[in-house]
Parts: structure tokens; sequence; C-alpha cells
């Protein structure tokens, strides 16, 4: 029991030291893998256009890039562009699925972005399974900053939902704007759906 006890938690300090989060069975908290980009690698997730960069929000560590064409950036996408459709040369994208969520449950998304120049950064979950919120119809904020904002997004999980899907996006760019920044993502379980 104690070897158990002790294998267990030396799997959650690793997954937690590469920024992933343990699954308990007590805090009902669901699972993203790499949510703060701090591995500095694109595990864990769909990336268009995007590239890591340091520092991230913290002012260590990493974020994402989204938006516009640059050496280094991941110009296919990996796996698929959920959930931005036909996208441009210059617009970007980060989706980083959320596991072990439960069906008929509320839960508070949370991110920080900001953007240089004119341009706008679309951030929130979406609900895949559940059509009313399929690419995060009512479920994103649109931000338009040069320092760092956190964005807090609610949803609301239909009757077959296991699975969230967290993005940050470029929204179209103007003349002279420049790319969006995306860290630090998170989910938690509020409560059971009313």
């Amino acid at each position: 029991m104690l070897a158990t006890v002790a294998a267990l938690t030396l799997c959650a300090t690793t997954l937690t030291a590469l920024g992933g989060s343990p699954a308990s069975a007590d805090d009902g908290d669901p699972v993203m893998t790499d949510p703060g980009f701090e591995s500095g690698t694109f595990d864990g997730g769909e990336y268009y256009h995007a590239s890591l960069v340091a520092p991230g929000a913290s002012g260590s560590g990493h974020a994402a890039q989204v938006g516009l064409g640059y050496d280094g950036d991941s110009r296919y996408p990996r796996g698929g562009n959920l959930p931005v459709r036909g996208t441009g040369v210059s617009r970007g994208m980060v989706n980083k699925p959320v596991r072990q969520v439960q069906p008929n449950t509320v839960y508070a998304f949370t991110a920080k972005v900001r953007t240089e120049g004119n341009a706008s950064v679309r951030v929130g979950v979406f609900d895949a399974e559940n059509a009313a919120f399929y690419r995060g119809a009512a479920n994103y904020a649109d931000v338009s900053s040069p320092t760092w904002t956190t964005v807090t997004r609610t949803i609301t999980t239909g009757p077959r939902t296991h699975e969230l899907n967290a993005f940050c996006f470029l929204n179209e760019l103007g003349s002279g704007s420049g790319p969006g920044y995306c860290d630090d993502f998170a989910v938690r379980r509020v409560g059971p759906a009313a």
C-alpha cells in the first residue's frame, strides 16, 4: 500500500513539473496537458501558425504566440484545426483538449492574453459534443490589449460531454497589426448544472 501511494505521488509530482495537472478523485478538476506552455514544445494540443516564446505572462517560462507567418512556426495544423476553419496566412491558433470533464457540469475557464498593434485575440472554451456550444459560440472573449489580461469564461457541459477544448486564436488582422499571445490556460469544476 505504501509503495502504491509513493508511486502515485511521484507520478503527480512529475506531471506537475512538466506543466500538466494531476488528476485526483478528490478534486474533480479536469486534466489539460501543458496548460502554461512551460514544456517549450507543441505537446498536448493543436497549433496553426503558432510558436512558443519566452517570457510568458508571469515574466518567466513560455507563452504561445499566434498569428502571422514567421520562421519556426507550426505552418500546418497538428491533428486538425479546431476551432479555426479556413485559416488565412495571418491567423493562428492554439487548441488544447481538456479531458476528464463530467456531463451536465459547470466549469470555469481562465487564460491570460495580450496583443501587439491593432490585433485582437479570441480566447475561450467550447464543447464539441454539445451543439449549443460548438466552436465556443457563447464562451469566448475578444481582447485587444498590449498588457496581459486575464479572461474568465464559464461553460455548462452537455449530457454526453467528456472533453472540452480551450482555444486562443488571432482574429482577422488590420493594417499594422501584430501577433497575439496566450498563456496560463486553466479549467476548474464549479459544480453541477442547475
